[in-house]
């Protein structure tokens, strides 16, 4: 079983890091929560959960709370699963300003019999991804498992420039798609 990752603080700034739990043979991965009461930046930085290949169990959740979030230079937030048992999910909530991606990827994913996690975004502000910045979750060629629901909620303004949001049927098996709400 892998261990929780809590981060909590007014401002968290990642840079050039990795924060990862993961299990290898049978348990459930640890979860990744991040408390930013006013700002978190992730810039060229990682927080994943994943269940290897071969494992059992489940993978971990990452949630992130932030008055204001930033992704930035090829950061990553992901989960999956690779193994018996299903992928965490990823929800990333801003309080009070925009949610923000610039060439960035947020995705759950599954290349084995689990299902991938749902990744929900959810802004009082604004969303914007921008450049090469994605958000997916999708089950891999020979998975038996299905991807997620994408869920995008932002009160005030959605704007993708780019690659954007994929359905879990753009790479292989599942069938929900994704979910937009603009306030």
């Amino acid at each position: 079983t892998g261990g929780n990752i809590h981060l909590e603080s007014r401002n968290i700034f990642l840079q050039d890091s990795e924060l990862e739990t993961k299990v290898a043979e049978q348990g459930v991965s640890g979860n990744i929560t991040v408390d930013a009461s006013n700002q978190f930046e992730l810039s060229g930085s990682r927080l994943s959960t994943s269940l290897e290949p071969g494992a059992t169990g489940s993978g971990g959740n990452i949630t992130v709370d932030a008055g204001e979030i930033s992704l930035l230079d090829f950061s990553l937030i992901d989960t999956a699963t690779f193994g018996e048992g299903d992928a965490g999910n990823v929800e990333l909530t801003s309080t009070i300003g925009p949610i923000s991606f610039q060439d960035s990827n947020v995705f759950s994913i599954t290349g084995g019999s689990g299902n991938a996690g749902d990744v929900k975004l959810r802004s009082n502000s604004s969303i914007a991804l921008n450049g090469q910045s994605s958000v997916n979750t999708a089950a891999s060629l020979g998975a038996s498992g299905e991807g997620g629901t994408i869920t995008i909620d932002a009160s005030e303004r959605l704007r993708i420039i780019g690659p954007g949001v994929s359905e879990p049927t753009s790479l292989a098996l599942g069938n929900r798609g994704p979910e937009f709400s603009e306030g």
